[in-house]
């Protein structure tokens, strides 16, 4: 984090130790950071993140490949897309004039 401060940003960071993670940069402040799902289950896997910034609300998403449906992975793929549609809904709320989300 001091290396990205010392770069002149600002990070919102939502992660686990060694697996999934995400976040968001910005030369300028961030508000209205929001992590998780907004569904007011717990996002154990770390893998959404929104904040507004520059007037622009933004989101970042980390979607695991489905791969089947039976895959175990697939609910969860199921769960993150969603969840990327109301980080961006941000937008709404801070009265943000655009918005947008990056998927990895």
């Amino acid at each position: 984090m001091e290396r990205i401060a010392a770069a002149g940003y600002q990070a919102a960071i939502f992660g686990q130790r060694k697996l999934h993670g995400v976040a968001i940069l910005s030369t300028q402040p961030l508000a209205d950071v929001a992590r998780g799902f907004g569904d007011d289950v717990a996002d154990d896997e770390a893998r959404v993140i929104a904040a507004t910034t520059h007037g622009c609300a933004s989101c970042a998403v980390y979607v695991p490949n489905g791969q089947d449906l039976e895959s175990e992975k697939y609910p969860l793929q199921a769960r993150v897309v969603p969840a990327a549609a109301r980080g961006t809904s941000i937008a709404r709320r801070s009265r943000a004039s655009r918005s947008r989300c990056a998927a990895t």
